[in-house]
C-alpha cells in the first residue's frame, strides 16, 4: 500500500467518523431498528427519538431523564458508509485537480 493511498484512507476515515458524529444530532423520522432488522417508518414513530444518518444509531425514549442508548452496530456502519463516501469524493477530487493540471 503506497504512502498517497493510507493518507487518502486516513483523511477518509476522519472524515467519516466526524460526519456520524455530526449527523447524530439530525433526527431520523424514517429508519429504525437495527441491524438487519431495519425498518422503515411510514409514520412517526411515538415514545422513542432515533438520531443519525444514513442509520439510526442514537435512540432515547422521549421523556425527561431517559437514558440514551448507542446501537453499536449502526454506528459502525455509518462510519463505513461516511468513510466510503468521503474516500470516493477525495478520489474525485484528485481526478479533477489531476486534469485541471495537464
Amino acid at each position: 500500500m503506497s504512502r498517497e493511498h493510507v493518507k487518502r484512507l486516513t483523511i477518509a476515515v476522519i472524515i467519516g467518523f466526524s460526519l456520524t458524529m455530526l449527523l447524530g444530532f439530525l433526527p431520523n423520522r424514517s429508519i429504525y431498528g437495527e441491524i438487519p432488522e431495519i425498518g422503515i417508518a411510514w409514520e412517526p414513530m411515538l415514545g422513542a427519538g432515533h438520531w443519525g444518518y444514513v442509520l439510526p444509531w442514537l435512540t432515547k425514549v422521549v421523556y425527561p431523564g431517559s437514558a440514551t442508548e448507542i446501537v453499536w452496530r449502526n454506528l459502525a456502519m455509518d462510519v463505513v458508509i461516511w468513510t466510503l463516501v468521503s474516500y470516493a469524493f477525495i478520489l474525485l477530487i484528485e481526478i479533477h485537480h489531476e486534469r485541471m493540471n495537464i
